[in-house]
């Protein structure tokens, strides 16, 4: 056969292979679908969210479908971590722990909503790491504002969401607090010298000050992004119930029903006095965040008061996530001529970051 006979047949197979995947892509996409209007009806039929609306293996499918490929690989860096069944995700082109770190940061993302996956918290990590931002970039301003501080970074799937570990064998938020601890545990070994914060989102920030109370010495600060207030079931329970209705008015929005149900009840289980709060702690909400109640605002208020180490910042104008991002959960649109995401979020980021440099400057010096 000579060479452009083969030629020819390469090409002619390789169009018939093209038109396969082509088809293949197309049945795939439409079941993936399919399966997904399947559970979004299934949801907004239910009057009562309960696990048995939508189970937990059938939300992991979903985070998965509706998190961008694109974001994994030219951005993302993805580890399974074995020891704790989940996957840690930091920047490409950084490293989990950079030689000139002055602290590493734990980013965990919120629980109820269908994004809860660590990979929505990805613009978070390149804020935090990402020191050759493009011009006008965040990250590239934060960097411009406080060269002096270096950070390593890295997410990870919390339980029951994404590639984490399943909700069983954590019946109580003491089980969620010593796994969270043992996260920790092995960051302190990996660098034994660098302060480790942790940045938690809406339902996670209680299991993180909770994991300070029951392991003293492995967090040097705490920052809190729209937290949810724990310690009264029907509170939390009627956030979840708010959350289930702003579903039915946003497509995007999927909730992780069998996380809420979950974090309803483990979040009941402490009540935030002003004595829990013994390491420097920054919490951050927004004037318009639709899951923030009158009540939550007052007692964060209270507890600035009475405790110095918590420190309460109203960003009167933001959103649920005040740091903006990815994580798009409640996020009102904001009509133009009014600010941008990225004007919103700025103040937010310098008080972090403001943050970070002053609970540094009180580390003993070594």
């Amino acid at each position: 056969m000579s060479s452009a006979a083969a030629l020819d047949q390469f090409h002619a197979l390789w169009i018939e292979f093209d038109i396969l995947m082509e088809i293949v892509f197309f049945i795939l996409f439409f079941c993936s679908q399919s399966f997904a209007q399947n559970i979004c009806e299934r949801i907004f039929q239910s009057s009562e969210h309960s696990e048995h609306v939508i189970s937990e293996a059938e939300s992991r499918v979903l985070a998965r479908a509706k998190t961008p490929d694109k974001d994994f690989g030219n951005k993302i860096m993805v580890e399974f971590d074995r020891q704790h069944q989940t996957a840690i995700y930091y920047p490409r082109g950084t490293k989990r722990i950079h030689r000139q770190s002055v602290a590493r940061m734990l980013v965990l993302h919120s629980l109820g909503a269908m994004s809860s996956r660590a990979l929505s918290m990805r613009q978070a990590l390149r804020v935090l790491t990402d020191f050759d931002g493009a011009k006008g970039s965040m990250a590239k301003m934060m960097r411009e504002q406080f060269a002096d501080i270096r950070l390593s970074a890295e997410a990870v799937d919390f339980i029951g969401s994404g590639d984490g570990p399943s909700l069983d064998g954590f019946p109580s938020i003491k089980e969620a607090a010593d796994w969270l601890a043992s996260l920790l545990i092995e960051m302190k070994r990996q660098s034994p010298d660098i302060p480790i914060f942790i940045l938690a989102k809406s339902g996670t920030p209680a299991i993180a000050s909770e994991t300070n109370i029951r392991h003293p010495g492995l967090i040097a600060g705490l920052i809190f992004d729209s937290a949810t207030e724990p310690g009264n079931f029907q509170q939390l329970k009627a956030g979840s119930d708010r959350v289930l209705k702003i579903a039915t008015e946003d497509e995007t929005l999927i909730p992780n029903i069998p996380v809420l149900d979950w974090s309803d009840r483990i979040l009941s289980e402490v009540h935030w006095a002003p004595e829990h709060f013994t390491i420097p702690t920054l919490n951050m909400i927004g004037g318009k965040d639709r899951e923030m109640t009158a009540k939550e605002i007052a007692d964060y208020q209270q507890l600035a008061q009475t405790n110095p180490l918590f420190r309460h910042i109203f960003f009167p104008d933001s959103g649920h996530g005040v740091l903006g991002g990815n994580d798009l959960e409640f996020t009102p649109q904001v009509p133009p001529p009014g600010p941008t995401k990225k004007e919103l979020a700025l103040p937010a980021w310098q008080t972090v970051f403001r943050f970070i440099q002053e609970v540094l400057d009180q580390q003993p010096k070594k």
